[in-house]
């Protein structure tokens, strides 16, 4: 109260210029009541509203003083006038904001009189001035009279100063004949004073327009100094960046206040608009003060002075960023959506206008085996359909590139190598950004295996049909059953008569249809029927129909209420006759109903037109018509549902006759530019009636009257025409334009042209569109969650393998609800790594359907993000692969069974592809090579680990398998690691694909190193022995009791000894043999070795071996299998060597063996602990590595290579300590590994390692030396945690 009784204008504002209160005095001062004032900036208020920040600035800094200085603000005063104050601040907080009272004191009468005694002090100094220059100068006004005379005049003229003023100076004081020309020279320079005068008032008013163009145009624009400074920050830039123009002017715009990936960019575009080059469109983000991001569209132009030199650059700009989002949307469903159709486990083609081929997905390429490259632009019709489908299909095709669209249309594709493929096709019609149709997309499903099966059930059901079709019956029989759980099912029925084979009849078959759902549904549609009829009669908008002759046959209660028309009083009645105005009576009834039939039926809307009312008052109609079908889908009348517009069109009508006043004053050289028509063209017209279209004429009069209410509108996108017809899209801000005194006198439009972005949206919607489409009908089952695991996509394919609906699944959490207990977690996983952006490819679980049957499902899942990038949820594109899951299970156990043979075989198994490159290592060929599998794939066998000698003959032998001719034993050395020789006996055999083509070789060998050596030494000591015996000075001879050579030593030889002749037959058989299987010489002799003494998996080798001594062949250190007469195996390592009679003629043959069986019992048990270890090294869940004596990486087991991201490979043989440890780490681990390599082991030691991705991982390692068999260190194996 105090407040506003105090007779000085007081009033609070807040921190950035809101009047909050404001006291009487204060009005009065203004010209406006008080409750005007609130609520307004003080901007508004004030004489200039472009000094408010600097005033605020004022205020703000005052009270920052120990004691408050006052402030001058001028005011817009009554009737166009300034008023003068004097403010004094203090600062009080209020609820949590800063609040600002301002006593004032009105100063205006006391500043006038400073100022006009300031004027005449001014008057005195000029006068005493102009009588002291040694001149003579006088003075005339605008009427040509003498207004000053000096002393010096009056002393050249001799007319005192009286005599003069007032006087006219040419008629009085000018000769006659001099007169005219110094009335002219007069009249020039009073003309250019007011020329001039004239110009300068012209140019105040336009730079103060300007001024109030640019601090209240609902754009952002700033400008800067040829340093870069901000000079320049209107309100706009202010609201959308949150800075005040004090705290951007002169300071650096691209240095402060934008981004470091754009101040190289921004700074061309400022540095070539400063050289004169000026830039239109361009992109970039600022960001405000709270640390928001603000996208702009700017142009930035140049800034000149009166001389025509750059001095700056100033730069209009639009806030897009509502625009980018929707852009960025756009942009990530197109490529979400791409992704999908890449990536859909369905094939998917497209072809344009022509049917060329412009979209084939993966799935198209692996079914069909041609390429992308092969296919696009090339003709589907003529160049991949064979000739009995050429015509159906473009039938199909040609229906879809006019708008018919296609489902489960099923054809034939021919694959490249010329297989046939069945594909159920649903054909799309494509559409640009306008509508326009510009292809056909087409997603398919390769059905060639479900077609086999259809086969065999028509193949059944035409067997069942020739046995219903023999009889009798009822058909289409209707019955209810009641199920065992007490539902009711309704039952189609067809009753057939069964007969025995003479024809009698003994019984009855009824084939019945489960048509429960079809009940059902009829049931649903009578329902809704009623429903839609209630809706009609009580919708809110007045529906009427009529049938093919125009008469009325629907008439709802609001039709009723507009038009006061019962329903009763217009059935039946001709709508145009009786109810059109007479005006619209011919247009109606001769032509525009037959074009609202036509466009019904095309779904057209929107036909106004005006109905008269039973008390004869116009009512005005807008309509949309539809047209009514039959069963049949025949054309049977016509509903229309309709809107009361009459106040609207009074309205429109209104706003018209403003618009009629909008014509154009303001036309810039961008305007003239994009639209062709230059200032003269445009200047004067009506802006709406001769430039914008028809239909929009309403919106942008709308806008435009708007803003000349002061209501402005930011963002406003029409269409104008160009001189040419050329349509160009403008985004457009309208903003009032007032005079100095504040009043309204036009709207300035400062546009944008958007043609381009319109087309890029309307391209990006279309993409969406149609990838939208191609996600509904796709043939794969496609899927997607939120950031919850909560379903949010579900098409119909998943519907249709599951049996869920969509009702029944989205926003139920995926993994809870649909997937089965053992799969939860590893489910759960996939989905949470595409959650945090780390995506998983063919990830195989299985889904239960409605009815609890299990489907396999082959997925790709896709990270969903929006458009700022952020992780929005998951897409799954699926496959059912159930029935290639049994496939591949069957093929699975195969492959198990042979990869477990290779592996565990106990004969070393390697291969090669077709370049000679190793594929292929079991254990047995890394143990006895001491080469890893790691050190030998990829690698050239021939080139890397045969020796010099032997690489032609090895690689011939290679050759030969690539070639088809395989090799059996085949004997050449290999080198192990450590430089050992390995006598290797190989049988090389071709490895062919599934197709039969040659891709390697498979090389199964043996170990004979140790029978290698043992026959070298026999031969060394036969030698020895021979030498010995030929050379002895003395005779030498033996022989046995009975007098043949050498038998006892055969009998009491200590390794078994046998023999056998050319039929097999045992006739050799010492002690030795004996006594390891438990059968006696008498037992044995004139029985089959082969057939009654060897184990079943060594027959076939073991009569090889025999088989070949018997012609000459002898083999040595070949391992077999005896039984016992226990039935206990013993393992032989045999030597079989010919037994010649006395010619020389082979008789039989004599093998040589050594009992093995405690050796090899013992190199298996080495093998089982070898393997055992290192399958736990390998799957240990403690990081394992191990180095050589130089420090080489030589052990890098799985864990290691899971916590430090670096594989085997990647290591091996790489210097741990110089590679992998950080720099202040080196010394100490090396000191730890040499300590090792010294006997000294290390436990519980700390260091880091770190990753590929250069992340850190504490380790804490136990150091142990590694020993080889003779107890020397090798290297040191670490176990870490």
């Amino acid at each position: 109260d105090s407040l506003h009784l105090a007779r000085v204008p007081t009033f609070v504002i807040t921190a950035d210029g809101e009047l909050v209160l404001s006291n009487d005095c204060c009005a009065e001062l203004c010209g406006r009541p008080t409750a005007e004032l609130l609520g307004k900036h003080l901007g508004e208020i004030l004489a200039s509203p472009e000094v408010e920040e600097r005033v605020l600035k004022e205020l703000d800094d005052s009270c920052a003083m120990s004691q408050a200085c006052p402030v001058q603000m001028l005011l817009r005063g009554p009737n166009s006038g300034v008023r003068r104050l004097l403010v004094t601040p203090s600062k009080q907080e209020e609820d949590g904001r800063t609040l600002m009272l301002l006593i004032g004191q009105e100063v205006t009468s006391l500043q006038a009189l400073e100022e006009e005694l300031n004027h005449q002090h001014h008057d005195v100094v000029m006068q005493d001035l102009l009588e002291s220059i040694n001149v003579p100068i006088f003075q005339v006004d605008e009427e040509g009279k003498v207004s000053d005379w000096n002393q010096w005049a009056q002393g050249v003229t001799n007319y005192a100063r009286e005599e003069v003023i007032g006087r006219s100076f040419v008629a009085e004081c000018i000769p006659a004949e001099y007169q005219a020309n110094v009335q002219e020279v007069l009249s020039t320079a009073m003309q250019e004073i007011t020329d001039r005068k004239k110009a300068e008032e012209e140019l105040e008013r336009i730079a103060n327009d300007s001024r109030e163009l640019i601090e209240t145009a609902n754009a952002p624009i700033f400008g800067i100094d040829k340093d870069g400074m901000v000079n320049e920050w209107n309100r706009k830039a202010m609201s959308i960046t949150g800075y005040s123009k004090s705290e951007v002017l002169k300071r650096s715009l691209v240095d402060e206040f934008i981004t470091s990936e754009y101040k190289q960019a921004v700074r061309e575009v400022l540095d070539r608009a400063l050289r004169g080059q000026e830039t239109a469109n361009f992109e970039f983000p600022l960001f405000t003060k709270d640390g928001e991001r603000v996208d702009v569209l700017l142009n930035a132009t140049s800034r000149h002075d009166k001389n025509g030199e750059v001095t700056g650059v100033v730069g209009v700009g639009q806030d897009i960023t509502e625009r980018k989002k929707a852009e960025g949307e756009l942009q990530r469903v197109a490529e979400d959506l791409r992704a999908l159709i890449d990536t859909a486990n369905a094939p998917i083609f497209g072809i344009d206008k022509d049917g060329l081929v412009n979209e084939w997905n993966n799935m198209a390429a692996q079914i069909t085996r041609y390429t992308k490259r092969e296919v696009m632009g090339r003709s589907l019709v003529e160049e991949f359909i064979t000739s009995e489908y050429k015509e159906a299909v473009r039938e199909v095709l040609v229906g879809a590139l006019q708008g018919k669209e296609t489902a489960n249309f099923e054809f034939p594709l021919f694959t490249k190598d010329g297989q046939r493929v069945d594909v159920l096709l649903n054909a799309t019609t494509r559409r640009d950004a306008y509508g326009s149709i510009v292809g056909v997309v087409g997603v398919g499903q390769d059905i060639t295996v479900r077609k086999k099966a259809e086969g065999e059930l028509e193949r059944v059901a035409k067997d069942l049909r020739a046995l219903i079709d023999t009889g009798k019956g009822t058909a289409d029989f209707e019955l209810p059953f009641l199920t065992k759980d007490q539902r009711w099912v309704q039952i189609l029925l067809n009753f057939t008569t069964r007969r025995d084979r003479n024809g009698k009849v003994m019984g009855v078959i009824g084939v019945g249809q489960d048509i429960t759902a079809r009940k059902n549904l009829e049931m649903e549609r009578q329902l809704v029927a009623q429903d839609l009829r209630a809706l009609i009669d009580t919708a809110n908008a007045p529906i009427f129909g009529i049938d093919k002759h125009g008469r009325v046959n629907e008439w709802n209660n609001k039709a009723a209420e507009i038009t006061f028309y019962t329903k009763e009083e217009v059935m039946g009645r001709d709508l145009v006759q009786d109810f059109i105005t007479a005006e619209y009576k011919k247009e109606v009834s001769t032509v525009r109903l037959i074009t609202v039939l036509h466009c019904a039926s095309q779904g057209a809307t929107n036909f106004e037109f005006p109905l008269f009312t039973k008390k004869g008052e116009r009512v005005e109609v807008l309509l949309n018509a539809t047209t009514r079908r039959d069963a049949k889908g025949s054309i049977v009348g016509v509903v229309g549902v309709g809107q009361d517009i009459t106040d609207k069109k009074h309205t429109a009508d209104e706003l018209q006759r403003i618009a009629q006043d909008g014509n154009v004053n303001e036309w810039n050289n961008m305007a003239a530019q994009i639209t062709r028509f230059t200032q003269d063209d445009v200047m004067g017209r009506n802006l709406v009636d001769k430039f914008i279209t028809s239909e929009y004429k309403t919106e942008v009069g709308r806008v435009l009257d708007n803003a000349l209410r002061g209501r402005e509108t930011a963002n406003f996108e029409f269409p104008l025409f160009t001189k040419d017809g050329q349509r160009v899209e403008v985004l457009l801000n309208a903003t009032t334009r007032r005079d100095a005194n504040g009043n309204i006198v036009g709207v300035v439009g400062v546009g944008q042209d958007i043609t381009e972005r319109k087309k890029f949206e309307g391209e990006l919607e279309r993409v969406a569109k149609d990838l939208r489409a191609l996600i509904d009908t796709a043939n794969a089952p496609i899927f997607g969650i939120d950031k919850d695991g909560n379903v949010n996509e579900w098409n119909n394919m998943a519907a249709s393998i599951t049996g869920f609906s969509q009702d029944d699944v989205v926003g139920h959490s995926l993994v809870d609800e649909f997937i089965t207990s053992e799969y939860k977690k590893e489910v759960g996983r996939v989905l949470d790594n595409a959650l945090r952006g780390r995506e998983t490819a063919n990830f195989e679980f299985p889904l239960f359907t409605k009815d609890g049957q299990r489907v396999d499902v082959l997925l790709n899942a896709t990270t969903r993000r929006d458009v700022s990038g952020s992780i929005v949820g998951v897409v799954g594109v699926g496959q059912d692969i159930t029935e290639r899951k049994k496939f591949e299970g069957e093929l699975e156990r195969v492959a198990k069974d042979l990869r477990a043979l290779i592996d565990t075989a106990n004969a070393p198994i390697f291969g090669i592809d077709k370049d000679g490159n190793v594929n292929e290592w079991n254990n047995m060929a890394a143990q006895i090579t001491r080469f890893t599998q790691d050190d030998v794939m990829g690698h050239s066998l021939v080139d890397k680990f045969i020796t010099s000698e032997y690489k032609t003959e090895v690689r011939r032998v290679l050759d030969n398998a690539l070639q088809g001719r395989e090799t059996a034993n085949f004997e050449f050395p290999l080198f192990t690691k450590d430089g050992q020789r390995v006598e290797v006996l190989l049988n090389a055999t071709t490895r062919r694909d599934v197709s039969g083509s040659i891709v390697g070789v498979v090389g199964v060998g043996q170990d004979i190193t140790v029978r290698k050596k043992f026959e070298g030494e026999l031969e060394r000591v036969a030698k020895d022995l021979r030498a010995l015996i030929d050379t002895a000075n003395a005779p030498i001879f033996g022989i046995d009791k009975d007098g043949n050579d050498l038998r006892s030593l055969i009998d009491t030889a200590n390794a078994p000894i046998f023999g056998i002749d050319q039929n097999g037959k045992i006739n050799e058989w010492n002690n030795n043999a004996a006594k390891i299987t438990k059968y006696t010489k008498s037992e044995v002799l004139g029985r089959s070795l082969v057939e009654e003494f060897i184990t079943s998996e060594f027959k076939r080798a073991a009569f090889d071996v025999l088989n070949n001594a018997l012609k000459g062949q002898e083999s040595a250190n070949f391992e077999f299998a005896l039984i016992t007469k226990d039935h206990a195996r013993v393992e032989v390592l045999l030597n079989a060597t010919p037994r010649r009679d006395k010619d020389g003629a082979i008789i039989g043959v004599v093998g040589v063996g050594q009992d093995i069986t405690k050796r090899k019992k013992a190199e298996v048990e080495k093998d089982r602990i070898a393997q055992d270890l290192r399958a736990l090294i390998d799957t240990a869940n403690a990081p394992i590595f191990g180095i050589d004596k130089h420090g080489n990486v030589n052990e890098w087991n799985n864990k290691a290579a899971q916590i430090t991201h670096f594989t085997q490979q990647e290591v091996m043989g790489h210097n741990l300590v110089h590679e992998f440890i950080t720099s202040e780490y080196k010394r100490a681990v090396a000191y730890v590994l040499d300590s090792a390599l010294r006997g000294l082991e290390s436990a519980n030691f700390e260091f880091p390692l770190f990753t590929k991705e250069g992340e850190r991982v504490e380790v804490l390692l136990n150091a142990t030396p590694r020993r080889d068999a003779k107890g020397q260190i090798v290297g040191v194996v670490g176990v870490g945690q």
